[in-house]
């Protein structure tokens, strides 16, 4: 199965469903993280935020769409 294919199907789970894929996603790197010379304590720190972030409000989701529509009609100084 290619990635696309694979990204197909994790796209028609139920959100929950996806959302813990990505729990076992980001678990499985756990041992990874700590040697990756690009993960310092301030980074993982903010990464850990942003999860228990995510965790706490689930039904916070904005889509991209939403995301780039914002960016696109920002003001620039």
């Amino acid at each position: 199965m290619s990635k696309e294919q694979l990204l197909a199907e994790i796209l028609r789970l139920p959100v929950n469903e996806r959302r813990g894929l990505v729990e076992q996603a980001i678990d499985s790197f756990e041992g990874d993280a700590v040697s990756d010379p690009d993960m310092t304590p301030g980074l993982r720190a903010e990464l850990d935020r942003r999860y228990a972030d995510m965790l706490a409000h689930p039904d916070d989701e904005v889509s991209w769409d939403e995301v780039s529509k914002k960016m696109r009609n920002r003001q620039h100084p």
